[in-house]
């Protein structure tokens, strides 16, 4: 896997992980559309979302009771940037049906307005994927790093947001599902691309090489666990019958 672009990388492991928790994360879905309904616990949920995909995307598991832990936790912290996320977009919409009326006349203008909403969408969902992967950091340092993170790497992150608009919308009558994978591909860019910005323990992997990804530790790591667990029950059996075998 270590081979293939970053993009498809990335989308790959997401599906995956996201396939692989595929009940309890539409579950967590829906659940944060019906809390986004009350206004007051939208931002909360929100993070709390993210923060389940962190946990997804690090092979940490994900629960419903830890999603309520979190919005309890985190709530303040969630606004402070729930507030930010309102007004930016607030002002994103607004450009757009200003530059939209001249977008009438100047053909390429529309171009350029859209692409600037794609890339706000892409730096708020980092700051999101960020302050949950690293809540000991500031707000203003979230927002440098995940403007520099969306800024350094135009291209992946085109290509992912052009994966998601498809998923969105082959996923029309079951939306609920898409928005999970949206915080689930967030948090597998940051560490794939940029594994030190969220406090990974590995050594930054200049995206011009073909050095193995995050990922391919993670897995290797996983696979290490399950070889041992196995061992372990293979000599735990050898005990029994050994055991048995002294009585007979």
């Amino acid at each position: 896997m270590e081979k293939l672009p970053s993009p498809l990388r990335v989308i790959l492991v997401s599906l995956r992980e996201w396939w692989s928790e595929f009940y309890i994360m539409g579950l967590l879905n829906f659940l944060y559309l019906l809390l986004l309904l009350p206004v007051i616990t939208a931002a909360p949920a929100t993070y709390a979302l993210f923060n389940q995909a962190r946990a997804l995307a690090q092979h940490e598991g994900v629960s419903i009771a830890d999603f309520f832990r979190d919005m309890q936790t985190h709530f303040l912290q969630a606004w402070q940037l729930g507030v930010i996320t309102i007004f930016g977009s607030l002002v994103v919409v607004a450009d757009i049906s200003f530059y939209g009326q001249l977008a009438r006349q100047f053909g390429p203008i529309s171009g350029v307005v859209l692409y600037a909403a794609v890339i706000w969408v892409q730096f708020i969902a980092h700051v999101w994927a960020m302050t949950t992967a690293r809540p000991d950091l500031r707000l203003r340092d979230h927002l440098r790093n995940a403007w520099l993170f969306t800024l350094r790497f135009p291209g992946h992150h085109l290509a992912l947001a052009i994966f998601l608009v498809l998923v969105s919308s082959l996923l029309v009558t079951v939306a609920f599902l898409s928005f999970g994978l949206a915080c689930i591909v967030a948090q597998v860019s940051l560490l794939d691309r940029a594994p030190e910005l969220v406090g990974y323990p590995l050594d930054y992997v200049d995206p011009d090489t073909t050095e193995r990804s995050v990922y391919d530790d993670i897995d290797r790591q996983e696979q290490e666990r399950t070889a041992q667990e196995r061992e372990s029950t293979r000599r735990e059996r050898e005990r029994r019958l050994a055991w048995l075998h002294n009585l007979n």
